[in-house]
Formats: structure tokens, C-alpha cells, sequence
């Protein structure tokens, strides 16, 4: 078995539908099988596997057991010399066997990311990224809320120069696509499900360079990733789960001191700009007031939940 395609599911049924499709006319010349894990949907997503598409291996869960451990159940089943963690809200546009080819050309490599565009077709800057560190976070929180004023701050994240038409190595690739060697994973481990959702693909990424290997970016597949779909379900609590598992990757790589001045230093930019997000909501309408208001909700939490602190 050359590939398996791990799939976690929640309430995206008809993005779930397209995604498995692009997978089945996109893997010509290897043989692969593809994993779905439901963390207890409730949008007919297990009824629609099971009648569109009978190949596929689908687990079931009767509760939502988030990212890390639904991904680590398809992992512990998978077959194939390649394990693909592929986001149900992605479409996949050319061949899985060229990433196939690129692993087994690079031997070196623990992890592979490849292009991913946003749905309007333009890159989504975030299939590679730097690791994140106090100061990165700083700036991009002072930058999403000076966005939302109508102001512009750059991300320290993200190379601005990078060349996404070559293959390179990178710190951290898109969690919407992460190719693996079985190896690497018999070596690092799965995700840590301590990491309810998000991180997670940061915290994995660590440990792999730390293992001697290397994450590369290779155009050799494009995705269209649709992001967020599973999020905007419920988005209050996944910006803060951002946060707190942010907070608990600087913990787990950094120490608890760095952890904690990460959430001191988040708890004071959130005082500095509270009030001028909540006077530039009270005075928007539409779409971006509703963006705002999620804004001003987020950093609400932040200020009077102890939980992150």
C-alpha cells in the first residue's frame, strides 16, 4: 500500500462529499486507501460515506474527540508506506502519486506540505510558516486588530519573498495537508492529544526537526482549502482554543516560564486594543461588525476567563 488518506470529519458532509471525490480521481498510478474518522456528526456525514462512497474505511465516534486524537485513530489503522492527514474541507487538483514520488526521492524528508490555494485561487499564505515565538504572536495580534481598524501591520510568520512555484525546505507546512513517511511517525509519535485543536501540527512539527528530519514545501500537488469550515461551527470557542493551546506549545517546548510571559504579554496587548475594537464596532455595520463583535467576545474571555492565565 503506497498511501493512506486520513480524513477527520465534523458536519462538513457536502465539502467532506467533494473532497473524497477529488481524492478518488486524483491518485492514478498507486494504490491507496482512504481512512474517514467522524468525531460524531450530526449532518448525515457517516450515512453519505457509507452510500457514495463504500471503499472508504469510516470510523465512527459517538463524541467529538478533537483533531489530534481523531487523526491518531486513523493513523493507528492505516496501511500504506505514506500517511496522508488531509482537512475535509480541502480539494485536491493534481496527482497524490507526484507527492508519493517526491517522499520516496527525498528520503531526508519527515513531512510534506504542498500548495494550497484559498477558494477565490489565490495562495494561502499560511501552507508554510516560521514557528511562532512571543514576538511573532505580539505583532499578529496588534496586526488582526489594526486590519479590522483599516490599518496594516506585517506577519513575522510568513516569508513575504517566498517562492511557492520551488521545492524548499520550511520550518511548518498547512495542517490542511501533511504527507508522512510511516517511519516518521514510528519514530516522533502521532499528534499529542493533549491539543484539543490547534498546535497540534506546530507541536508534530517540532519534534520531527528535532528527530533529524526534514519539512519541505513542494508545489508537486495543489489543494484548494476552503478553511474554517469546521471552526465557524462554533467560533467563539475555537479562538480561544488557539490561545490556550498556543499558550500550552510554549509551555511544552519553551518551559512554563516562557508560557506564562506569552500569557502576560497576550493578556496586556488584549487591554491595549479592547477598547478601540469595541469603539470601531460599535460604529461598523454589516459583515465587518459581525467580525468585530467576534473579536470583541474573544478578547472578552481572555480578560475575565482565568483558565488561559
Amino acid at each position: 500500500m503506497d498511501l493512506s488518506v486520513v480524513i477527520l470529519n465534523w458536519n462538513t458532509r457536502e465539502l467532506l462529499r467533494d473532497c473524497l471525490a477529488s481524492i478518488y480521481r486524483y491518485t492514478a498510478g498507486i494504490n491507496f486507501e482512504v481512512i474517514v474518522v467522524d468525531n460524531s456528526s450530526t449532518d448525515g456525514s457517516q450515512a453519505m460515506v457509507v452510500s457514495a462512497f463504500p471503499r472508504v474505511k469510516l470510523i465512527q465516534n459517538t463524541d467529538n474527540l478533537g483533531f489530534a486524537v481523531g487523526n491518531n485513530q486513523g493513523i493507528h489503522v492505516a496501511a500504506g508506506r505514506y500517511i496522508l492527514l488531509l482537512n475535509s474541507d480541502t480539494i485536491v487538483l493534481g496527482n497524490l502519486a507526484e507527492a508519493v514520488s517526491f517522499l520516496d526521492r527525498h528520503p531526508q524528508v519527515g513531512m510534506l506540505g504542498v500548495r494550497v490555494l484559498n477558494k477565490i485561487g489565490t495562495i494561502q499564505e499560511t501552507c508554510t510558516r516560521r514557528f511562532p515565538s512571543i514576538l511573532s504572536k505580539l505583532v499578529n495580534y496588534f496586526r488582526i486588530s489594526a486590519r479590522l481598524i483599516g490599518r496594516l501591520v506585517p506577519h513575522l510568520e510568513q516569508d513575504q519573498q517566498f517562492d511557492y512555484d520551488r521545492a524548499q525546505p520550511v520550518e511548518v507546512v498547512s495542517g490542511a495537508f501533511m504527507m508522512l513517511p510511516r517511519g516518521t511517525i514510528e519514530q516522533v509519535g502521532g499528534l499529542d492529544e493533549s491539543f484539543f485543536l490547534y498546535a497540534e501540527d506546530i507541536d508534530w512539527a517540532k519534534r520531527i526537526h528535532a528527530a533529524g528530519y526534514e519539512i519541505w514545501y513542494a508545489p508537486v500537488v495543489t489543494i484548494t482549502h476552503y478553511g474554517g469550515e469546521t471552526s465557524s461551527q462554533i467560533p467563539d470557542r475555537t479562538h480561544y482554543l488557539r490561545l490556550h493551546s498556543l499558550a500550552k506549545y510554549f509551555d511544552k517546548h519553551y518551559g512554563r516560564p516562557y508560557g506564562n510571559l506569552y500569557r502576560t504579554v497576550l493578556y496586556i496587548t488584549v487591554l491595549l486594543t479592547y477598547l478601540p475594537v469595541l469603539v470601531t464596532w460599535w460604529l461598523s455595520y454589516g459583515k465587518r461588525r459581525s467580525r468585530l463583535g467576534e473579536l470583541v467576545r474573544l478578547f472578552h474571555k481572555v480578560l475575565f476567563n482565568p483558565a488561559l492565565r
